[in-house]
């Protein structure tokens, strides 16, 4: 069962505030990739953050668009509610396929105003400036469409053996914590070598 598929976009770079800008695009099947990549992350987690912002963009440009590899984010909530309920609102959001541009726009307003960018009115917000139907997504956040999903995510890495975050498996490599890039390529070409 696929969990939380985030699709990832192309045309990754860092502006002036270090936040990724990403554009809708395409991205490959499941199906197509022999290489599948899980991240565990917690919302409000620095060194998660750093991962999508440095190694991610990598990731996607080098690997995803070219379909060799599928990346998949499972979020969890070891940092208290708010990590739920912002990990809940990007599902939400992915309701109306906007979960890519409401993830990159909610950590864009974490890294300014830190926990308080993951208030419900807040996140309610966010979704209104990227035109979504607000009262579909607040019905999702409110009823808590997600809340089990972003558990068992949670319940999973403790299963799966996830002690730091972020932690990625690389198929079934596992890398914790934010490693350079010439670490993750490097783990990526010998799983694409297999």
């Amino acid at each position: 069962m696929v969990l939380a598929l985030i699709p990832f976009t192309a045309g990754c770079g860092t502006g002036n505030t270090g936040v990724p800008a990403k554009t809708p695009t395409a991205t490959p099947t499941a199906s197509v990739a022999k290489v599948h990549i899980i991240i565990y992350s917690d919302l409000q987690c620095i060194s998660c953050y750093t991962l999508y912002s440095q190694i991610e963009p990598k990731i996607v440009e080098q690997y995803v668009m070219t379909g060799k590899v599928t990346l998949e984010t499972r979020y969890l909530s070891t940092k208290g509610p708010l990590s739920s309920l912002a990990a809940q609102a990007i599902l939400c959001a992915g309701d109306q396929g906007q979960s890519a541009r409401y993830r990159d726009s909610i950590l864009a307003a974490w890294a300014k105003d830190g926990a308080d960018a993951y208030a419900q009115d807040k996140l309610e917000s966010a979704a209104g400036v990227l035109g979504m139907d607000v009262k579909t997504f607040n019905g999702c956040l409110i009823n808590g469409k997600y809340l089990q999903e972003i558990s068992d995510h949670t319940l999973e890495a403790g299963r799966a053996g996830v002690g730091t975050l972020p932690t990625m498996f690389i198929n079934d490599v596992k890398i914790e914590g934010v490693q350079p890039w010439v670490i993750i390529s490097p783990a990526i070409e010998e799983q694409l070598a297999r």
